[in-house]
């Protein structure tokens, strides 16, 4: 029992994403395939249909076998936890996901007879954004430029040369979406407090930093309201005070 205690759950958004993407892969074995078709894969289908939306996100999730889970686990794994830390669980969950959404509609407007599944856009996505992790004054990292002309030239031959059912531009567009995050994300380079911050917790550490700042303002502001609402009770009690006084002296009559 305490070596289950001292297991920690150190990057939420991964793990999950992990776990999540290897319960799918039994319910496909479990439903000989349709819960894949019908959740984790992403076809064109009626925009009347709700699921389409959910598979627009969730074919991310869909993988066709055990090896093919394995293989992109294996990397996601690898390099999510690395991200996730650096960047934060909200960012890394926003970038899963738009990354998800825009493979998926590439998908059904180029190949509408096609269904795509896997999550090698995301690790695609991953791989350009762990060679920017050091970007410094929006200056392009040259482990960077090796790893886009190593991984996505790759790619882009394999899509003209190669004949599989290997969906390259999902790598293509995955690799595209994370060069565009890093840049958003690194282009000014880390301020100080942001170094002190990657020390002490990574991204996430950020995050809660900020949260807790806005925390400690609105408690500031409603405070200062509070007062400010007391202080007029007290002006207005004291008001009326003085005008029942002044009504009561007024009814005397002096001599």
């Amino acid at each position: 029992m305490s070596l289950f205690k001292k297991i920690q759950y150190n990057a939420p958004v991964v793990l999950t994403f992990t776990f999540l993407s290897l319960a799918a892969l039994l319910l496909d074995f479990a439903t000989q395939g349709k819960s894949t078709q019908l959740l984790f894969c992403v076809y064109r289908s009626s925009p009347k249909d709700p699921l389409t939306y959910v598979r627009l996100f969730g074919h991310v999730l869909g993988h066709a076998s055990v090896s093919h889970y394995m293989s992109n686990m294996m990397l996601f794994l690898l390099l999510g936890p690395m991200i996730e830390e650096k960047y934060g669980s909200l960012r890394m969950l926003a970038m899963i996901l738009i990354t998800a959404l825009v493979t998926g509609l590439v998908n059904i407007v180029c190949f509408p007879n096609v269904a795509l599944l896997g999550a090698s856009g995301v690790v695609f996505m991953l791989i350009i954004l762990s060679s920017m992790v050091r970007m410094v004054d929006g200056k392009l990292p040259l482990t960077m430029v090796l790893v886009v002309v190593l991984y996505l030239g790759q790619e882009v031959y394999n899509g003209i040369a190669a004949q599989d059912s290997i969906s390259q531009l999902s790598h293509i567009l995955g690799g595209v979406c994370g060069g565009a995050f890093g840049w958003l994300l690194n282009r000014r380079g880390p301020s100080d407090g942001e170094t002190n911050n990657q020390q002490t917790g990574g991204g996430s550490g950020r995050w809660r930093a900020k949260l807790a700042a806005t925390w400690e303002n609105w408690r500031e502001k409603r405070r200062t309201h509070k007062q400010k609402r007391q202080t007029a009770r007290e002006e207005k009690k004291k008001t009326q005070r003085r005008v029942s006084d002044q009504e009561r002296t007024d009814g005397v009559r002096w001599e």
